[in-house]
């Protein structure tokens, strides 16, 4: 009886230590942000990057955000330039330019400018979308504007959208682009590529072979067995699909001993 239980606590924690390992090493060097070295490029703790740079030669211009404002944007990835309006200076075309400008018709003038500067790379890790935000606090109030960066290798042309969820002061786009693919090779080496699930699964079976083979020949040759008596602990073998089935039981029972005859 107390085999059995015994069974079943290795059982359960055999479950959570292997949930654990799969979800460790689901994220394996894909953990950490993306980290920012330049106005164009971050890169990862991996080694892998997003780069910007060759879209500096693309202007998204006067893009409609669809708000009560009749907001407009005009984008210039990776590089600051001037935004000429005939009407005279503006906060998008003083000293080099901006890299995005905001341009609101329904006041006359009404422009903020966003140089690359105020430009930040936001991520979680490798699995998630990772964007570009640009960000300016203007008389107390605070303008935000959000570019997801979506790969798309077979893309002719970057194409730039407004998402569903923009609206003032928060604007959120879509930039579409092969450029916006995740690039480079990761720097793990071979140790570090190999998960500790494949490490382990490797032991097992290693382990596992010596132990059956060695059994089978000690038994065959020392023994004299024959049949199934060649298998090593044929009678736990044997068991196992029950103790299994026991194991489960105890899991989905939430961890409750099951009443039976002998503990009566």
């Amino acid at each position: 009886m107390f085999e059995n239980y015994l069974f079943q606590v290795i059982f359960v924690l055999f479950i959570v230590f292997s949930v654990n390992i799969l979800e460790t090493n689901s994220l394996k060097g894909k953990n950490g942000k993306c980290v920012q070295t330049n106005a164009c490029k971050c890169t990862f703790p991996d080694g892998m990057y997003y780069d910007l740079s060759l879209l500096r030669a693309v202007q998204f211009g006067w893009l409609k955000l669809n708000d009560t404002e009749g907001t407009e944007l005009s984008y210039t990835p990776c590089k600051d330039t001037l935004v000429i309006d005939p009407s005279g200076s503006n906060d998008c075309n003083l000293g080099s330019g901006v890299s995005l400008c905001l341009r609101r018709n329904s006041t006359i003038g009404k422009y903020t400018g966003f140089t690359l500067s105020t430009s930040e790379f936001v991520s979680i890790n490798e699995n998630e979308p990772t964007s570009l935000k640009f960000e300016k606090i203007v008389e107390s109030k605070s303008t935000l504007v959000t570019i997801r960066l979506m790969c798309d290798k077979s893309a002719p042309m970057p194409d730039l959208k407004v998402l569903p969820n923009s609206k003032p002061p928060e604007f959120a786009l879509l930039l579409t682009s092969a450029e916006a693919c995740l690039k480079g090779t990761s720097s793990l080496d071979d140790d570090e590529a190999m998960s500790t699930g494949s490490k382990l699964i490797i032991i097992f079976l290693v382990l596992f072979s010596a132990y059956f083979g060695g059994g089978v020949l000690a038994l065959k040759y020392i023994r004299g067995a024959e049949g199934f008596e060649m298998i090593p602990n044929y009678e736990f073998w044997s068991d196992l699909p029950y103790l299994v089935r026991d194991g489960v039981l105890f899991l989905v029972s939430g961890f409750q001993i099951t009443p039976s005859y002998d503990r009566i």
